[in-house]
């Protein structure tokens, strides 16, 4: 698993990701569902396979997290784009929390 946030920026690492082919943003709907190229996952049936945190400049509160996903079954990846800190989203927290990290 790659987290050594090699990017500068987070449209530089989003970019990158999607050539990559992570291109598909995850539709989270619960702390265990969600959609991902119209197939609907459980999170057991997801992995993260890096992430890259990020600071803002101006201001250090503003600061997000990408995610790298793909499916354990098949060819599908995405990406989850999150805050962390006090303005993560708390449904999508709940939903990376349950899923396996690759090693």
């Amino acid at each position: 698993m790659n987290n050594n946030n090699q990017y500068q920026t987070l449209s530089e690492a989003s970019k990158a990701l999607s050539q990559e082919g992570f291109t598909s943003p995850l539709d989270i709907h619960n702390a265990n569902e969600a959609t991902l190229n119209d197939r609907r996952y459980l999170a057991k049936d997801l992995l993260i396979t890096e992430f890259h945190r990020f600071e803002g400049v101006s201001n250090p509160a503003d600061s997000s997290v990408i995610y790298a996903v793909e499916a354990k079954e098949g060819q599908d990846k995405g990406t989850i784009i999150d805050a962390y800190g006090a303005d993560s989203d708390k449904s999508e927290a709940e939903f990376i929390r349950n899923l396996e990290i690759k090693q």
